[in-house]
This record gives C-alpha cells, structure tokens and sequence, in this order.
C-alpha cells in the first residue's frame, strides 16, 4: 500500500478501512510551560515535532476549564508535580447559585487557551488534526467544589441550582468551542473525567445532569472530521455513552472493571483509541512491555478501527525510551 498522508491515515482509521500502518499518538502535561498560552503551545508543537504523532491531542493544563470561575493554583516548574489548587469557588450548596456564564474572550485562562490553539494553528503542519480537550459541563461544576464527594451531596440536595450552574457552564462553552472552531481546530477530545462512570453516577442522574448538556456540546461539533469522547476513569458508563456523535471512543481498556478494546469495538461500532496501560505500563514498564501490550491489542483489533495510545494522559516521569519503541513500533509491523 502506498504512504499515507496523517488525515489520510486517520480517516482510514476511523472508517475501518485499510491503512498503510497502524495510526499513534500520546499525551501528557507539561505542568512546567502550560500556564501560559505560548508556552502550552510551544510544548505542544515540540512535542508534536519529536514523535510526528499521527495527530494532536492539545493537553490544556487540568484545571482551566473551572479557573475563571474562581479556583486558583500554584504552579511548579520541576516538569513533574501537579499544580496546587489554593482556591475553590463552590464551599456550599447554595454557592451552585453564583456560577454564572463568562464571556471566553474576556474571561483569562479560557482566553489564553483560545490564543494557545491560535499559535498551533499557525505552526503545526497541515496535515495534521488537532483536537482540543473540552470537559464535560458536569464534570467542569463538580471540580468548581472540595471534592467529587462533596458535589455529589450538593448534586443531589440541590437538583436544580446544580443544573443552573450546569446551565451557566454549558453556556459559556459553547461560546468557547464557536471560538475555537473559528481558530481552526479539527474537533473535540471530549472527556467525561470521574462523571461517566457507575462510581459516582447511575444512569438517571446520568441523564439528568449530564447528557442534555453533552449534546449541545457535540452538536456544535458535528461537521467537524475528527471528534473522540474519552470515558474516563474505572467502571465507565462505555455502553451507555456508546451512541455519543463522535468518531471515535477512548477509554482505559487495561482496567479490569471496563470494557477491553476488543469490546468497545463490538459496543461502540467506532474507532477505538489505546491499547497501553498509561498508569503502570508505560511509566514503569520495560519496552518490551510496552510492545506486547500493543501486539495484544493489534491482536484484539484486528488492526482495524483502531488507533494505538494511552488510556489516558500518561505520567511525566514515563522513559522516552518506551515512547520511542511504540512509535518505531508501528512503522514496522505489518498490518492486514
């Protein structure tokens, strides 16, 4: 078969074609450049530029999403260590009530995050997709308190000033995602954090509080070529979430309590993305883990519909080594 080119490749990917070779990318934080716009940026496209990833999945620094809403953090510039979080907006049920839309053009970080995609656009090749991460907005609430826990009885004593705050954040992120695809972003990398998945949801509150407002999301997104839904964490909502409109799924498939890849396949009818466990494989396995993991899920996917990746963001502290043996990796197996 001849040379892909990367969209080529990804969208053979997503339709379950043929494909010269198996599509890849990773991602991770760069807790040290990304709380700035050109220094998020700047990671980014080195990043980018060191493993020629089959496409990009821009890692916004964790928090933000709820930042401008009053949450505040130390930053840290040893590459390894999370921010801090000093501030938190929501101490009480009733604080739900002060969350109210924001303007992403004059609220800071949602606006150093739309100049951020600007400077990628500018510098990342043609013929690559960037996806932007956006959370869901019960997701981005919930991190608005002291804890999931915590939000959770807020959630359920205060039903209705918490989908008002719902209401506020869906708001203000569909004027973010109009802005972005103004910039020029290929779609969504949509993640649904702790809030799809049976360890704090069951299926009505699901419905309640959180897929209403998914949809108004994704719809803004629909025209665009390349959109995952990541279900995150363990016990995922996967075949709940399976009829999500996006092109492709991702999720842990290592954890025992979710779905294997080969399942989401059957589940989702869409692409699937992973296939190496970013929690203890990759940061502290050997390639050779590394790679058997992969061949296993070559094995499970037939090497269709499927793109090679983490579960989830992986550690700073991973060895490049083990980066570097799954990139060369797909450029020699044989696919078909």
């Amino acid at each position: 078969m001849k040379t892909m080119t990367k969209k080529e490749r990804i969208n053979a990917a997503l339709q379950g074609e043929a494909v010269d070779r198996i599509p890849v990318s990773f991602w991770r934080h760069f807790y040290e450049r990304e709380d700035t716009a050109r220094g998020l940026a700047d990671a980014m496209l080195i990043f980018q530029r060191n493993f020629d990833w089959d496409f990009m999945k821009v890692n916004p620094r964790a928090s933000y999403h709820h930042e401008d809403w009053g949450a505040s953090y130390k930053y840290f510039k040893d590459g390894y260590t999370k921010p801090e979080r000093l501030t938190y907006p929501v101490k009480k049920a009733s604080d739900l009530g002060k969350i109210m839309p924001l303007d992403p053009l004059k609220a800071k970080v949602l606006r150093e995050h739309i100049d951020a995609l600007h400077y990628i656009k500018k510098e990342l090749e043609s013929d690559v997709y960037f996806i932007m991460t956006v959370f869901t907005p019960l997701s981005i609430v919930a991190d608005m308190a002291k804890s999931r826990e915590k939000f959770g009885e807020y959630m359920r004593e205060e039903p209705e000033l918490t989908k008002a705050a719902i209401e506020a954040v869906t708001v203000t992120f569909e004027k973010f995602v109009t802005e972005i695809l103004n910039v020029g972003v290929s779609g969504l990398f949509y993640a649904t954090t702790h809030w799809g998945t049976y360890s704090m949801l069951n299926d009505k509150e699901f419905d309640e509080f959180s897929r209403p407002y998914d949809m108004r999301i994704l719809n803004l997104v629909k025209d665009c070529p390349f959109n995952v839904l990541h279900v995150c964490k363990s016990k995922n909502m996967l075949e709940k979430l399976a009829n999500y409109p996006v092109h492709a799924f991702s999720w842990d498939a290592w954890d025992p309590t979710n779905p294997t890849m080969a399942e989401g396949l059957e589940i989702t009818g869409k692409a699937v993305i992973g296939g190496i466990d970013h929690q203890n494989t990759l940061p502290t396995g050997k390639s050779s883990d590394c790679l058997m993991e992969a061949s296993e899920t070559m094995k499970e996917t037939g090497g269709r519909r499927w793109i090679l990746g983490p579960g989830c963001t992986y550690p700073p502290t991973t060895p490049g080594s083990n980066l570097i043996a799954l990139r060369e990796w797909v450029e020699k197996v044989a696919v078909g």
